[in-house]
């Protein structure tokens, strides 16, 4: 038991360390890392469930089932991994105009 005590002395040390200067104690991926991961789930998610559902709607109304669906998934599909390409670039050139917000 003391073994584990006097092994866990130094990371103390660092964290009240980090925390009297304000500094983040958390060793893994940070705030912004963790929404740019989020961001790029959402966007590929809601463009293919949003054209999805644009299809499956113009296929009840127009009667012509699954071409709308099949048409509109395959849209949302790309504009998906449109969306995660720019963003992908964004994030491989942090110091440009786009990426300031």
């Amino acid at each position: 038991m003391t073994d584990e005590l006097e092994e866990l002395k130094p990371r103390l040390e660092k964290a009240e360390t980090a925390h009297q200067h304000g500094d983040a104690v958390i060793d893994g991926p940070s705030g912004k890392q963790i929404g740019d991961g989020m961001q790029l789930a959402i966007d590929l998610v809601l463009s293919v469930g949003v054209s999805l559902f644009i299809g499956i709607v113009l296929d009840k109304y127009l009667h012509a089932t699954p071409w709308f669906t099949l048409i509109f998934l395959i849209i949302g599909v790309a504009a998906g991994f449109r969306n995660f390409y720019i963003f992908a670039r964004k994030l491989m050139r942090p110091n440009t105009k786009d990426n300031a917000n």
